[in-house]
């Protein structure tokens, strides 16, 4: 069973009236009072429904057939009236009505307060309604000796999002710079004065003045340019079997003809003997012209679980990159809470000694969107731009991430605001250590995965949302807890008072 929402059209007004009459007239049949039952309007009426301001109509279907209707009306900023609904006789009691509810509620995801009426009299109705969670207003309306209507109400409560760490738009600062240059006229494609300046307090940051900085607009889209660029046809780049060209690119990277070797994983690490011993056994096997080889070594710091390589474990894998011939690709998506961890011994300067390329992340430290990609190998930086052009990543207005970065690397932005996620963060985990909760992973940054009971987890969600991680058992789940520059003190606090509670 499919069922959907199509949005009506002014064409649709006679069908939808006389579907609208075969709906209701059970109902006037039983107990009367065709003149103010749905089932007496006109197409006019149904015409205005469909075309009226901050009237939504939508047609439900079922499987592609027209099954029903729902008209969803704007009453405030944040509230909204459901009138009429209806599903035609021959569809009823198949769950097609609360399924329609829940598509069209979704649409409308800032709404805090849905009303509706409904015929008191009508107990299967009332039914439906309060399994949706409605409950009785003091709203009441007679339209004729047996038929009263009642007002129902659902309030949505302001949900508290942890889920992830993009959930917000951009630092004030980078928005009164966007602001600031919005009417200067500056040339195309990063190219202009502003990215020249955003490129520099990042070489300055970084401690190597003979960096190549570029500006991309996302992740992936980073990921795949660098691969795609320094990889040769038949080479692959190995990673993490968690790593994230590997399981959340959709095949990106792939798709250029490189594959994502993956190597198992502890914590979302990897190490330099693991890749010896896979290019070892890459060239010592008879047929190894006959497998894709190995050209590039691609791990993140922070890691897809907030783990950290150590300078150890990087200078390790490292040199293990240069003795055997690959690139060392480090995806900093994250990369601002990585080095405000405290404890963690790499910095930028390190990243730019031991690495190959990196990208310095902006989309998830306080950037509306962008990527610094970081280039340090010569042989990595010829024609690079060819590549940005190539893979669709050349920005006609690339002073537009030449300003974020501006901004981020002026005053110490970038490192402050990490830091603010980071501390944040520590104050939920010792909560949780506290109360003796595990984690699934023992993440120092800014993403936490505590396994929490399925009943407490419910709780939580009525007010909280989290991104669900892996079952763990039949009766506790593992979910992802995220802070980030943007997350705000009072909602720790308020997650932290819940989680005692626990």
């Amino acid at each position: 069973m499919n069922v959907g929402l199509l949005s009506a059209r002014a064409e649709d007004a006679v069908r939808l009236t006389e579907m609208q009459a075969r709906a209701f007239m059970p109902s006037v049949h039983k107990r009367g009072g065709y003149e103010t039952s749905p089932a007496a309007e006109t197409p006019d009426r149904m015409l205005e429904r469909i075309t009226g301001a901050k009237s939504h109509c939508f047609i439900i279907t079922l499987d592609g057939i027209y099954a029903g209707m729902i008209r969803i009306k704007e009453i405030g900023e944040d509230e909204f009236k459901i009138s009429p609904i209806f599903v035609l006789p021959e569809f009823q009691n198949q769950g097609i009505g609360q399924e329609a509810m829940r598509l069209a509620m979704e649409r409308f995801p800032g709404a805090r307060r849905w009303t509706l009426f409904c015929v008191r009299e009508d107990e299967k109705n009332i039914y439906f309604y309060e399994k949706l969670g409605f409950s009785k207003t003091s709203a009441i309306r007679k339209l004729a000796e047996n038929i009263t209507l009642i007002g129902y109400e659902r309030r949505i409560p302001y949900m508290i999002r942890f889920e992830c760490d993009y959930l917000e738009g951009a630092h004030p600062k980078i928005m009164e710079a966007l602001m600031k240059t919005n009417f200067e006229q500056h040339c195309g494609y990063s190219e202009d004065e502003i990215s020249d300046e955003a490129r520099n307090l990042i070489k300055k940051a970084i401690g190597n003045e003979n960096a190549d900085v570029h500006f991309l607009v996302g992740g992936t889209q980073a990921n795949l340019t660098v691969i795609a660029s320094a990889l040769r046809a038949h080479q692959g780049a190995l990673c993490a079997d968690t790593g994230h060209i590997a399981v959340h690119e959709t095949g990106a990277v792939e798709a250029t003809g490189h594959k994502a070797i993956t190597l198992p994983s502890e914590n979302g690490k990897i190490n330099a003997g693991q890749i010896a011993e896979y290019v070892d056994a890459h060239f010592a096997d008879a047929s190894f012209e006959h497998m894709v080889q190995p050209g590039m070594v691609y791990i993140s710091h922070p890691t897809e679980f907030g783990t950290l390589y150590t300078l150890k474990e990087l200078t390790e894998i490292s040199e293990t990159c240069r003795e055997k011939g690959l690139y060392l690709f480090v995806d900093g998506a994250r990369l601002g809470y990585g080095l405000m961890t405290p404890g963690t011994d790499v910095t930028l300067p390190d990243l730019a000694r031991l690495t190959d390329v990196f990208y310095i992340g902006g989309t998830k430290v306080g950037a509306l969107f962008g990527e610094a990609v970081v280039i340090m190998h010569p042989a990595l930086k010829r024609d690079f731009r060819y590549l940005i052009k190539q893979k669709g990543g050349m920005l006609a207005k690339g002073r537009l991430l030449g300003v974020q970065f501006k901004a981020l690397f002026t005053d110490n932005l970038y490192f402050e605001i990490s830091a603010h996620a980071i501390k944040l963060s520590e104050k939920i985990r010792n909560t949780l250590i506290e109360k003796n909760i595990p984690f699934l992973v023992p993440s120092p940054t800014n993403q936490l995965f505590p396994i929490l009971e399925n009943k407490a987890l419910a709780k939580l969600k009525e007010k909280y949302t989290f991104s669900t991680w892996a079952k763990v058992d039949d009766t506790h789940t593992a979910i992802r807890i995220c802070t980030s520059w943007a997350t705000k003190e009072e909602n720790v606090e308020k997650l932290i008072e819940d989680l005692k509670a626990i």
